[in-house]
Protein backbone atom coordinates (compact mmCIF):
# COMPACT_ATOMS: atom_id res chain seq x y z
CA UNK A 1 0.00 0.00 0.00
CA UNK A 2 2.76 2.54 0.84
CA UNK A 3 4.37 1.88 -2.66
CA UNK A 4 1.48 2.91 -4.24
CA UNK A 5 0.94 5.65 -2.16
CA UNK A 6 4.35 6.93 -2.55
CA UNK A 7 5.05 10.88 -3.96
CA UNK A 8 5.87 10.68 -7.60
CA UNK A 9 9.47 12.83 -6.96
CA UNK A 10 9.74 15.97 -8.26
CA UNK A 11 7.04 15.38 -11.02
CA UNK A 12 5.09 18.77 -11.63
CA UNK A 13 1.82 17.82 -11.51
CA UNK A 14 0.57 14.98 -9.02
CA UNK A 15 -3.32 14.00 -8.19
CA UNK A 16 -3.94 11.33 -5.35
CA UNK A 17 -7.63 10.53 -4.84
CA UNK A 18 -8.57 7.94 -1.43
CA UNK A 19 -12.34 6.83 -2.50
CA UNK A 20 -14.72 5.19 0.15
CA UNK A 21 -18.41 4.19 -0.67
CA UNK A 22 -21.03 2.29 1.24
CA UNK A 23 -24.57 1.23 0.27
CA UNK A 24 -26.98 0.22 2.99
CA UNK A 25 -29.41 -2.01 2.30
CA UNK A 26 -32.62 0.54 2.00
CA UNK A 27 -30.32 2.25 -0.92
CA UNK A 28 -29.05 4.86 1.41
CA UNK A 29 -25.64 5.97 -0.37
CA UNK A 30 -22.32 7.00 1.26
CA UNK A 31 -19.24 8.44 -0.19
CA UNK A 32 -16.34 10.06 1.06
CA UNK A 33 -13.12 10.79 -0.73
CA UNK A 34 -9.72 12.83 0.26
CA UNK A 35 -8.16 13.72 -3.00
CA UNK A 36 -4.90 16.54 -3.47
CA UNK A 37 -3.61 18.36 -6.36
CA UNK A 38 0.17 19.34 -6.59
CA UNK A 39 0.92 21.87 -8.86
CA UNK A 40 4.80 23.35 -8.97
CA UNK A 41 5.06 22.25 -5.36
CA UNK A 42 1.91 24.11 -4.27
CA UNK A 43 -1.00 21.92 -3.00
CA UNK A 44 -4.63 21.81 -2.97
CA UNK A 45 -6.82 19.22 -0.77
CA UNK A 46 -10.16 18.57 -0.53
CA UNK A 47 -12.44 16.22 1.54
CA UNK A 48 -15.80 15.69 0.25
CA UNK A 49 -18.79 13.73 1.83
CA UNK A 50 -21.50 12.97 -0.09
CA UNK A 51 -25.27 11.14 0.98
CA UNK A 52 -28.05 10.17 -1.62
CA UNK A 53 -31.12 8.31 -0.83
CA UNK A 54 -33.04 6.19 -3.60
CA UNK A 55 -35.53 9.39 -3.84
CA UNK A 56 -35.37 12.42 -6.39
CA UNK A 57 -33.57 15.23 -4.71
CA UNK A 58 -32.21 13.65 -1.49
CA UNK A 59 -28.78 14.57 -2.34
CA UNK A 60 -26.48 16.40 0.04
CA UNK A 61 -22.84 17.36 -0.22
CA UNK A 62 -20.22 18.92 1.53
CA UNK A 63 -16.40 19.61 0.64
CA UNK A 64 -13.63 21.13 2.45
CA UNK A 65 -10.56 23.07 1.34
CA UNK A 66 -7.67 21.45 3.78
CA UNK A 67 -3.89 20.95 4.63
CA UNK A 68 -2.62 17.63 5.75
CA UNK A 69 0.19 15.00 6.56
CA UNK A 70 0.48 11.76 5.23
CA UNK A 71 2.85 9.04 6.82
CA UNK A 72 3.10 5.48 6.69
CA UNK A 73 2.91 3.42 10.32
CA UNK A 74 4.81 0.51 11.53
CA UNK A 75 2.24 -1.47 10.56
CA UNK A 76 2.30 -0.06 7.06
CA UNK A 77 -1.03 1.23 6.87
CA UNK A 78 -1.10 4.49 5.21
CA UNK A 79 -2.37 7.68 7.42
CA UNK A 80 -3.70 10.95 6.57
CA UNK A 81 -3.62 13.18 9.08
CA UNK A 82 -6.35 16.27 8.58
CA UNK A 83 -7.61 19.12 10.35
CA UNK A 84 -10.64 17.69 12.51
CA UNK A 85 -9.96 14.21 11.53
CA UNK A 86 -7.82 11.37 10.46
CA UNK A 87 -7.92 8.57 7.65
CA UNK A 88 -6.59 5.34 8.40
CA UNK A 89 -6.14 2.97 4.80
CA UNK A 90 -4.84 -0.65 4.89
CA UNK A 91 -6.45 -3.54 3.15
CA UNK A 92 -7.80 -5.48 5.84
CA UNK A 93 -9.08 -2.03 7.78
CA UNK A 94 -9.84 1.61 6.58
CA UNK A 95 -11.10 4.25 9.11
CA UNK A 96 -12.59 7.92 8.72
CA UNK A 97 -12.57 10.50 11.38
CA UNK A 98 -14.02 13.77 10.59
CA UNK A 99 -15.80 17.17 12.23
CA UNK A 100 -16.53 20.26 10.87
CA UNK A 101 -19.48 22.59 10.73
CA UNK A 102 -22.45 20.17 10.14
CA UNK A 103 -20.67 17.53 9.27
CA UNK A 104 -19.03 14.86 11.09
CA UNK A 105 -17.84 11.48 9.75
CA UNK A 106 -17.18 8.06 11.94
CA UNK A 107 -16.86 5.01 9.64
CA UNK A 108 -14.56 1.65 10.10
CA UNK A 109 -14.17 -0.63 7.19
CA UNK A 110 -13.06 -4.08 7.49
CA UNK A 111 -12.25 -6.42 4.81
CA UNK A 112 -14.17 -9.21 4.10
CA UNK A 113 -11.71 -11.58 2.38
CA UNK A 114 -8.58 -10.77 0.53
CA UNK A 115 -8.81 -8.83 -2.51
CA UNK A 116 -4.85 -9.27 -4.06
CA UNK A 117 -5.63 -7.36 -7.48
CA UNK A 118 -2.73 -5.49 -9.45
CA UNK A 119 -3.27 -1.86 -10.63
CA UNK A 120 -4.85 -0.29 -13.95
CA UNK A 121 -1.70 1.61 -15.10
CA UNK A 122 -2.87 4.04 -17.88
CA UNK A 123 -0.18 5.56 -19.72
CA UNK A 124 1.15 6.46 -23.86
CA UNK A 125 4.77 5.07 -23.56
CA UNK A 126 6.08 8.69 -21.54
CA UNK A 127 7.01 8.66 -17.46
CA UNK A 128 3.35 10.28 -16.98
CA UNK A 129 0.94 7.58 -15.65
CA UNK A 130 -2.69 7.19 -14.51
CA UNK A 131 -2.71 3.98 -11.45
CA UNK A 132 -5.93 3.00 -10.34
CA UNK A 133 -6.29 0.19 -7.99
CA UNK A 134 -8.91 -0.89 -5.63
CA UNK A 135 -7.51 -1.76 -2.05
CA UNK A 136 -10.37 -4.10 -1.17
CA UNK A 137 -13.12 -5.48 -3.15
CA UNK A 138 -15.35 -5.51 0.03
CA UNK A 139 -15.82 -4.01 3.38
CA UNK A 140 -18.15 -4.63 6.33
CA UNK A 141 -18.70 -0.68 7.11
CA UNK A 142 -20.18 0.35 10.54
CA UNK A 143 -20.49 3.78 11.90
CA UNK A 144 -22.06 7.19 11.90
CA UNK A 145 -22.27 10.36 9.75
CA UNK A 146 -24.13 13.56 10.21
CA UNK A 147 -24.47 15.88 6.74
CA UNK A 148 -26.63 18.98 7.19
CA UNK A 149 -29.71 17.45 9.30
CA UNK A 150 -29.43 13.73 8.11
CA UNK A 151 -28.04 11.50 10.49
CA UNK A 152 -27.12 7.76 9.36
CA UNK A 153 -26.04 5.45 11.76
CA UNK A 154 -24.46 2.43 9.96
CA UNK A 155 -24.32 -1.27 10.55
CA UNK A 156 -22.78 -4.04 8.54
CA UNK A 157 -23.37 -2.04 5.44
CA UNK A 158 -21.14 -3.62 2.38
CA UNK A 159 -18.63 -0.90 1.70
CA UNK A 160 -15.76 -0.82 -1.27
CA UNK A 161 -12.69 1.74 -1.05
CA UNK A 162 -10.19 2.05 -3.99
CA UNK A 163 -7.20 4.36 -4.52
CA UNK A 164 -6.20 6.85 -8.19
CA UNK A 165 -3.26 8.73 -8.84
CA UNK A 166 -2.09 10.60 -11.94
CA UNK A 167 1.05 12.33 -13.19
CA UNK A 168 -0.89 13.19 -16.18
CA UNK A 169 -0.97 17.50 -16.78
CA UNK A 170 -4.80 17.27 -17.06
CA UNK A 171 -5.03 18.57 -20.34
CA UNK A 172 -3.14 15.89 -21.54
CA UNK A 173 -4.87 13.08 -20.07
CA UNK A 174 -5.25 10.32 -22.85
CA UNK A 175 -8.58 9.20 -20.86
CA UNK A 176 -11.85 10.99 -22.68
CA UNK A 177 -14.43 8.89 -21.22
CA UNK A 178 -14.71 6.21 -18.45
CA UNK A 179 -16.75 3.89 -17.06
CA UNK A 180 -16.38 2.12 -13.22
CA UNK A 181 -19.22 0.35 -11.40
CA UNK A 182 -19.32 -1.98 -8.43
CA UNK A 183 -22.01 -4.27 -6.24
CA UNK A 184 -21.69 -6.87 -4.11
CA UNK A 185 -24.47 -9.84 -3.43
CA UNK A 186 -24.73 -12.57 -1.62
CA UNK A 187 -21.24 -14.64 -3.42
CA UNK A 188 -20.41 -12.30 -5.80
CA UNK A 189 -18.21 -9.03 -5.58
CA UNK A 190 -16.96 -7.11 -8.47
CA UNK A 191 -15.78 -3.98 -9.34
CA UNK A 192 -15.06 -3.14 -13.36
CA UNK A 193 -13.13 0.03 -15.07
CA UNK A 194 -13.17 1.23 -18.72
CA UNK A 195 -11.20 4.02 -20.50
CA UNK A 196 -10.99 5.02 -23.97
CA UNK A 197 -9.47 8.24 -25.96
CA UNK A 198 -11.65 10.56 -27.71
CA UNK A 199 -11.58 8.50 -30.87
CA UNK A 200 -12.20 5.02 -28.62
CA UNK A 201 -8.69 3.36 -30.68
CA UNK A 202 -6.94 2.83 -27.21
CA UNK A 203 -8.70 1.44 -24.08
CA UNK A 204 -7.78 0.19 -20.83
CA UNK A 205 -10.11 -1.98 -18.83
CA UNK A 206 -10.41 -4.18 -16.02
CA UNK A 207 -12.59 -6.34 -14.05
CA UNK A 208 -12.10 -7.55 -11.02
CA UNK A 209 -14.42 -10.34 -9.55
CA UNK A 210 -15.05 -12.95 -6.64
CA UNK A 211 -17.39 -15.41 -6.57
CA UNK A 212 -17.50 -18.30 -4.27
CA UNK A 213 -14.29 -16.58 -2.96
CA UNK A 214 -12.47 -17.45 -5.87
CA UNK A 215 -10.89 -14.03 -7.31
CA UNK A 216 -10.60 -13.66 -10.85
CA UNK A 217 -9.09 -10.44 -12.77
CA UNK A 218 -10.42 -9.94 -16.67
CA UNK A 219 -8.04 -7.76 -18.61
CA UNK A 220 -9.99 -6.89 -21.55
CA UNK A 221 -14.00 -5.56 -20.98
CA UNK A 222 -16.53 -4.44 -23.87
CA UNK A 223 -19.25 -1.75 -23.32
CA UNK A 224 -21.92 -2.42 -25.13
CA UNK A 225 -24.76 0.53 -24.78
CA UNK A 226 -28.24 1.07 -26.53
CA UNK A 227 -27.57 4.20 -28.34
CA UNK A 228 -30.34 6.20 -26.79
CA UNK A 229 -29.55 9.17 -24.67
CA UNK A 230 -29.11 9.12 -20.87
CA UNK A 231 -30.84 10.70 -18.47
CA UNK A 232 -30.34 14.08 -19.02
CA UNK A 233 -31.41 13.53 -22.81
CA UNK A 234 -28.00 14.19 -24.18
CA UNK A 235 -26.03 12.13 -26.81
CA UNK A 236 -22.69 12.76 -24.51
CA UNK A 237 -24.32 11.00 -21.54
CA UNK A 238 -24.00 7.79 -20.60
CA UNK A 239 -26.72 5.64 -21.37
CA UNK A 240 -29.46 4.55 -19.27
CA UNK A 241 -28.80 0.55 -20.24
CA UNK A 242 -25.31 -0.52 -21.10
CA UNK A 243 -23.72 -4.09 -20.79
CA UNK A 244 -20.00 -4.90 -19.76
CA UNK A 245 -18.47 -8.17 -21.32
CA UNK A 246 -15.68 -9.82 -20.97
CA UNK A 247 -14.18 -13.03 -21.01
CA UNK A 248 -10.58 -14.57 -19.32
CA UNK A 249 -9.03 -18.24 -19.67
CA UNK A 250 -10.88 -18.82 -16.61
CA UNK A 251 -14.19 -17.27 -17.24
CA UNK A 252 -16.57 -14.72 -19.09
CA UNK A 253 -19.15 -12.50 -18.17
CA UNK A 254 -21.72 -10.73 -19.36
CA UNK A 255 -22.94 -7.97 -16.83
CA UNK A 256 -26.55 -5.72 -17.92
CA UNK A 257 -26.68 -2.48 -16.09
CA UNK A 258 -29.71 -0.53 -15.84
CA UNK A 259 -29.60 2.79 -14.19
CA UNK A 260 -32.54 3.87 -11.56
CA UNK A 261 -31.62 7.22 -10.48
CA UNK A 262 -28.66 9.83 -10.68
CA UNK A 263 -26.90 10.23 -6.78
CA UNK A 264 -24.05 12.76 -7.90
CA UNK A 265 -23.59 15.03 -10.75
CA UNK A 266 -19.95 16.71 -9.90
CA UNK A 267 -16.55 17.97 -11.32
CA UNK A 268 -13.99 15.62 -10.15
CA UNK A 269 -12.58 17.34 -7.54
CA UNK A 270 -15.19 19.76 -5.87
CA UNK A 271 -13.55 22.60 -3.88
CA UNK A 272 -16.77 24.39 -2.55
CA UNK A 273 -14.40 26.37 -0.27
CA UNK A 274 -12.35 28.13 -2.84
CA UNK A 275 -14.38 31.25 -2.27
CA UNK A 276 -11.99 32.97 -5.36
CA UNK A 277 -13.57 32.99 -8.67
CA UNK A 278 -10.32 33.27 -10.40
CA UNK A 279 -9.32 30.74 -8.57
CA UNK A 280 -12.18 28.36 -9.23
CA UNK A 281 -11.55 29.10 -12.82
CA UNK A 282 -8.05 28.25 -12.93
CA UNK A 283 -8.75 24.99 -11.44
CA UNK A 284 -11.41 24.28 -13.47
CA UNK A 285 -9.29 25.07 -17.00
CA UNK A 286 -6.24 23.33 -15.55
CA UNK A 287 -8.69 20.15 -14.87
CA UNK A 288 -10.47 20.70 -18.43
CA UNK A 289 -13.31 20.45 -15.97
CA UNK A 290 -14.10 16.37 -16.11
CA UNK A 291 -17.55 15.85 -15.44
CA UNK A 292 -18.99 13.02 -13.91
CA UNK A 293 -22.54 11.46 -13.12
CA UNK A 294 -22.89 8.24 -10.41
CA UNK A 295 -25.85 6.24 -10.67
CA UNK A 296 -27.86 4.09 -8.29
CA UNK A 297 -28.49 1.17 -10.65
CA UNK A 298 -29.36 -2.40 -10.53
CA UNK A 299 -27.56 -5.24 -12.64
CA UNK A 300 -28.12 -8.82 -13.99
CA UNK A 301 -24.91 -10.82 -14.36
CA UNK A 302 -24.05 -14.25 -16.12
CA UNK A 303 -21.03 -15.63 -14.85
CA UNK A 304 -19.70 -18.67 -17.00
CA UNK A 305 -17.20 -21.00 -16.47
CA UNK A 306 -15.81 -24.62 -17.64
CA UNK A 307 -17.63 -25.95 -14.43
CA UNK A 308 -20.74 -23.57 -13.40
CA UNK A 309 -22.90 -20.66 -14.72
CA UNK A 310 -23.87 -18.25 -12.08
CA UNK A 311 -27.05 -16.20 -13.25
CA UNK A 312 -28.02 -13.41 -10.68
CA UNK A 313 -30.79 -10.21 -11.12
CA UNK A 314 -31.42 -7.16 -10.12
CA UNK A 315 -28.55 -6.92 -7.90
CA UNK A 316 -28.14 -3.37 -6.48
CA UNK A 317 -24.80 -1.54 -7.44
CA UNK A 318 -23.18 1.86 -7.79
CA UNK A 319 -21.62 2.58 -10.92
CA UNK A 320 -19.97 5.81 -12.84
CA UNK A 321 -20.21 7.80 -16.21
CA UNK A 322 -17.38 10.48 -16.70
CA UNK A 323 -16.15 12.83 -19.46
CA UNK A 324 -12.27 14.06 -18.60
Amino acid sequence: MDKLCASSGAAMYTLKKWYFDFLTPDRKYVFVYFAYVKVLGQIMGSLTVHHAGPERGSALTRSFALKHVERTDQRSRHLIQLPGGAIVIAEDQCSITFARGDCSVNLRYVSLGESPVSPVVINTGGKPRILWKPIGLRYQVSGRITLGGVTIQVEDSNGYVDYLESSYLPFVVPVRTLYWGRLHDTDIDAVYIHAADFHKEHTWSKLYVRNGGVMTDINRLSILDSGKPGHDGSASSCPDVYEVVGESNAVRIRMTVQHALPVQESAFIDQQEIKSSLARSLLKLLTRNPRSTKFLSHADIVLESERKCTTKRQIPMIDEYALL
